[in-house]
């Protein structure tokens, strides 16, 4: 097989309940049809298609990259009514990375007041082993900390970021 030139890194499926209705099993397909060598399933606070896309993808010749896109307590501090949550995607580099994802994931479900699981930054302390984290997004608190103006916040939290996903940010 030839050097793959673009792999997909952020894709949702229907288990990203308002985001897409592309379902698993048509997404693994997909992805074989077009020669894919991988893909990452990144649903938005969840893993639930995790185990259905890691079979059909490999059953298609497509490596399956499990992702997620938390919801992250915003850095700004502020509590004004309507304030955005930050995003953070991450993705599993090995077996320590899926079961950080997994104790991740669990933690903003435990503690979701009945809407979408967010987590503090606090709670990826010890957990970010095997996780790739990217932050290009303009829903990242990165992003938003630029568009902002925020310089110094943004090279603070980047410096906050480097530290817990040293090689992998």
């Amino acid at each position: 097989m030839t050097q793959p030139s673009f792999i997909h890194l952020r894709v949702h499926s229907s288990y990203s309940l308002t985001q897409s209705t592309l379902q698993v099993k048509k997404l693994a397909k997909w992805a074989g049809e077009k020669g894919l060598a991988a893909m990452a399933l990144t649903d938005k606070g969840n893993l639930f298609g995790a185990l259905e896309f890691g079979v059909l993808a490999g059953d298609e010749g497509v490596q399956p990259i499990h992702g997620v896109v938390l919801k992250t307590k915003s850095i700004f501090g502020r509590t004004s009514v309507g304030q955005e949550d930050d995003e953070l995607l991450l993705l599993a580099q090995d077996q320590q990375g899926f079961e950080n994802l997994m104790a991740l994931v669990s933690e903003g479900f435990l503690h979701a007041d009945g809407g979408d699981p967010v987590l503090s930054l606090s709670a990826l302390e010890g957990r970010t082993q095997g996780l790739i984290a990217l932050v290009g997004s303009l829903e990242s608190s990165l992003g938003r900390a630029l568009i902002d103006g925020q310089e110094a916040l943004a090279l603070s939290h980047l410096d906050w970021l480097q530290q817990h996903f040293a090689g992998r940010l």
